[in-house]
């Protein structure tokens, strides 16, 4: 009974963060990184090492993937909607903290997972 009590706690727990948007931007901020990673990694192969140039693929990675959360945050996306009415008036509503949010979520994933990293070396 003990394992199904955990196994829903944490089920409503990945549920939160996922709707805050820490699952998807700890997803975003692991796969970027891994592609370009690869990337210069299959670059680094002409000179013979793999491993030399995945490191610094990934370490781009993970700046270019910090500049977009910081972009993301001063200079959100911001969603138009726009609404027409029967009486012919038409109004557009701007929503610019989906954007911001997104970038703030994504700065403390990269803060939690530095720390994880600096903490297990």
């Amino acid at each position: 009974m003990n394992v199904f009590i955990s196994i829903v706690i944490g089920v409503i727990i990945l549920c939160i963060l996922w709707a805050l948007g820490i699952v998807q931007e700890f997803l975003f901020m692991v796969f970027f990184p891994s592609v370009i990673g690869l990337i210069s990694g299959l670059i680094g192969l002409f000179w013979g090492n793999f491993n030399g140039g995945w490191d610094v693929g990934v370490i781009i990675g993970v700046i270019l993937y910090v500049i977009y959360c910081i972009t993301r945050i001063i200079d959100p996306e911001t969603p138009i909607t726009i609404t027409g009415y029967s009486d012919n008036t038409i109004t557009k509503e701007e929503d610019d903290t989906n954007g911001r949010a997104r970038g703030i979520a994504g700065i403390v994933v990269f803060i939690a997972a530095t720390i994880y990293y600096l903490v297990q070396n």
